[in-house]
């Protein structure tokens, strides 16, 4: 298990080693597309567990060990990236502890603590966030920036307040170990902070 995390955090700096030696992309744009790879993946996963779940399909703890091993091979690439390339910010402290915290908690029992929803949900609201990023530093003509910043808060926040609130009230209620999800909480507050920030800046 710890082997094939490895294998998933090599793979991860591997394609950021591609896209900046391959694509001549700086090493933020590269980390960019590295993240965009793996929330589509996270995407992917976990959405098909869920599928399978629902469906009664085999195979589906299956697809949630792929989906956890994928995303914590990617959170200690990013981890590493933060404290070797980023700057020592208030913003990339948030990082790092939304990338340990979430580490944690899709380690444990999907079922019970909606791991797979978390992350598909997650993942799914962020997508949007990679595209305003690319085309900001690719210098796109200013209305296709102002489609994908509105695609972001709409998006972003029509999944972080509703969905999300949902999915961690029902988790807290359902579980006698609350823990992990107590870790996970500041995570949450700082979606619904960055949902009011985003939908601020389209008024």
């Amino acid at each position: 298990n710890y082997g094939q995390k490895l294998m998933a955090f090599s793979g991860f700096n591997l394609l950021h080693g591609f896209l900046r030696n391959n694509w001549n992309l700086t090493h933020s744009m590269a980390n960019n597309f590295t993240a965009f790879t793996h929330a589509s993946l996270s995407v992917l996963f976990a959405g098909s567990y869920l599928l399978s779940r629902q469906f009664e399909f085999s195979g589906a703890e299956n697809l949630y060990k792929v989906c956890r091993i994928v995303s914590t091979g990617y959170f200690s690439y990013d981890i590493v990236h933060i404290i070797t390339h980023g700057k020592r910010t208030k913003l990339n402290l948030l990082y790092l502890y939304h990338h340990l915290a979430s580490t944690y908690l899709i380690q444990h029992n999907p079922v019970i603590y909606r791991c797979a929803e978390v992350l598909f949900w997650g993942e799914l609201s962020n997508l949007p966030m990679y595209m305003v990023y690319y085309h900001i530093k690719s210098k796109s003509n200013k209305a296709i920036i102002d489609f994908w910043k509105t695609t972001q808060a709409l998006g972003y926040t029509a999944i972080r307040l509703p969905i999300l609130s949902y999915v961690t009230y029902d988790a807290l209620s359902n579980v006698e170990d609350r823990f992990p999800i107590y870790t996970c909480l500041p995570v949450y507050f700082m979606g619904i902070f960055w949902s009011i920030n985003l939908c601020k800046k389209l008024a």
